[in-house]
């Protein structure tokens, strides 16, 4: 009997699971999508075009590297590469193609001249600031779905699972 309702309790976790990577996937599609910047989602303005293709040119991957960049401002190859989730040698590829394309530079430490920190361009600052627009349009759309309590809650539920999630994948990570 004990079995039957483990495998019960084990399908019906599954069937969460699984809906929960679809509304997670759905609100992925939203966050990689650009948001209108005015109440007139058709009405789009050169800026707007212009940001569209600059970000067209760029993958996932390059978007993340611009978004740990300029939440840094300025930061190392290897501090970079951590925060990004990458390699280094994964990293050194981005940048340099980043660089060609022109979003972010190269720039000799002031303290150090051995040292060599990763910046944004204005080109860079452009699509690190239409990203952050993005994901504020986003995460403002979810928060307006839900009463004020409700997203007391799922603000609450959502930092709890950052952290159980960030500290499961920290002692995953120093066990190998």
């Amino acid at each position: 009997m004990e079995n039957s309702s483990t495998i019960e309790s084990i399908a019906m976790k599954n069937e969460a699971a699984d809906q929960l990577t679809r509304y997670l996937n759905a609100l992925i599609d939203l966050f990689d999508s650009p948001q209108p910047n005015s109440d007139d989602p058709i009405q789009e303005t050169a800026e707007e075009s212009t940001q569209a293709d600059l970000k067209a040119a760029l993958s996932k991957r390059d978007c993340r590297v611009i978004m740990v960049v300029g939440e840094a401002r300025s930061i190392k190859m290897r501090d970079l590469a951590s925060h990004a989730k990458l390699s280094v040698s994964n990293t050194t590829g981005v940048i340099e193609r980043l660089v060609q394309q022109g979003f972010v530079a190269r720039e000799r430490s002031n303290e150090d001249r051995r040292v060599v920190n990763i910046i944004l361009t204005t080109q860079g600052q452009t699509v690190y600031l239409q990203e952050q627009h993005n994901f504020r349009q986003v995460s403002m759309a979810i928060l307006d779905a839900l009463e004020p309590h409700e997203q007391i809650m799922m603000l609450a539920m959502m930092r709890k699972v950052a952290m159980r999630v960030k500290a499961h994948a920290m002692s995953g990570s120093s066990a190998q």
